[in-house]
């Protein structure tokens, strides 16, 4: 897109800053607290009225060359998710969700154009996140600051000068990429982890590198050879997040991917949080506080169908605070209902709530002052989560800080 090069300045600030954040997060320095590079950085700006960049896409969107192309951009996005739908259709020709994706995206190539993507996508995401995205040219702007970095990271490129190179120069050790070809030698010293994402453990320098277009399972899979027989290996690794003492992050790098993890601290919880199970992208946890309310839905691949909806579980509760300590004085847990289509448009938009039938609740407790207890065995909505939902992983990452002192007193 011949427009992306006047916001090349602003995109490469975004595109460190998200490395940077990153690796402070492998070096287990915190969680993921925000949406990404360049929707952090507007929402951290006092004026973004008087920003350069916005001013720019505020002349540009009265360009029909440029909304052509914006909404080129959108039909190219969608003509991809297509292909991997029809693949999908392959594997499971009754997966109901992906079948009314593929339909829905095949209208939608002959309905887009920019009236619709303005309405229906930048609107909406604006109304769903308003006290982060205030302004639509934001979202417009991260689309063109994805495709920057989906063109500028081209998968089959390799240049032998950079940050994991130089990472190693720096202490004094040549990598000498295997066969220049640019891959990782599992050598002396390395070891191979297929836990979460997989990765090589440099064990003198207590470092992780990450393994690139090589699936989790079969990194398992060939440890477990390698350790049967003897063999050289080496693999594509990520040149760039690279730092010191980057840890075994399994469980933060496969969970929250918006927001934060739990604190301790109900007041403290940003708007909206989301934990994926990257090894079933369409398992994960959205956690919403408003005010004095906290909701948790739970999206599973496996998702119950009944009559013509799709069954979610959410789990409800609300809090007061009185002298530093929180209370629990409602909590509930309900099955509720959605069709296709709002089943769908939740995946981009997660605060769509399911209103396709009535909710079925199976138990509450009101006028309760339960103080939220600080330790798991003790916490009556982490005990909730735990009878009802069914990704222990994901509700044990996002309460960690509560299971560990457990642990410890165990």
């Amino acid at each position: 897109m011949k427009y992306i090069h006047e916001f090349a300045d602003l995109f490469k600030t975004c595109v460190e800053q998200e490395n940077e954040r990153l690796i402070s997060i492998f070096q287990g320095n915190g969680y993921i607290q925000s949406f990404g590079g360049l929707v952090d950085y507007y929402r951290n700006q006092n004026n973004i009225s008087s920003d350069i960049y916005m001013a720019k896409v505020s002349q540009l969107v009265n360009d029909s060359c440029f909304r052509d192309q914006v909404v080129e951009l959108k039909k190219n996005t969608i003509q991809r998710e297509i292909i991997q739908q029809k693949e999908r259709k392959n594997k499971e020709p009754n997966n109901i969700i992906n079948l009314y994706k593929l339909a829905n995206n095949e209208k939608l190539l002959k309905v887009i154009d920019w009236d619709w993507i303005k309405e229906n996508f930048y609107d909406c995401l604006c109304d769903n996140f308003p006290t982060i995205l205030s302004d639509w040219k934001i979202v417009l702007l991260d689309d063109l600051y994805t495709e920057y970095k989906r063109s500028r990271n081209d998968p089959y490129e390799y240049s032998s000068e950079n940050p994991l190179s130089q990472f190693y120069r720096a202490k004094g050790i040549d990598l000498k990429m295997e066969n220049n070809y640019g891959l990782f030698s599992v050598s002396d010293g390395f070891l191979l982890k297929a836990n979460g994402l997989p990765k090589i453990y440099d064990t003198k320098n207590d470092t992780h590198i990450i393994i690139r277009f090589v699936s989790n399972d079969f990194v398992r899979y060939l440890a477990e050879l390698k350790a049967k027989n003897d063999f050289d290996i080496a693999f594509r690794p990520d040149y760039y997040l690279i730092g010191e003492r980057i840890k075994d992050l399994s469980l933060i790098l496969e969970g929250v991917i918006k927001g934060s993890a739990f604190n301790t601290c109900i007041s403290q919880l940003p708007y909206l949080s989301q934990l994926i199970d990257y090894s079933m992208p369409a398992n994960y946890l959205i956690i919403k506080k408003e005010d004095a309310d906290l909701t948790f839905e739970e999206m599973v691949e496996d998702f119950e169908v009944y009559e013509d909806f799709i069954v979610t579980q959410v789990v409800h509760l609300q809090y007061i605070k009185d002298k530093e300590k929180e209370y629990i004085t409602h909590l509930d847990h309900e099955y509720v209902f959605y069709d296709t289509e709002s089943y769908e448009k939740k995946q981009s938009c997660l605060t769509i709530k399911g209103s396709a039938r009535k909710r079925f609740k199976t138990f509450k407790i009101d006028n309760a002052k339960i103080e939220f207890a600080t330790d798991a065995n003790s916490n009556i909505l982490f005990q909730t989560l735990k009878a009802f939902f069914k990704n222990d992983v994901l509700i044990n990452e996002y309460f960690e800080q509560l299971i560990q002192p457990s642990l410890n007193n165990m």
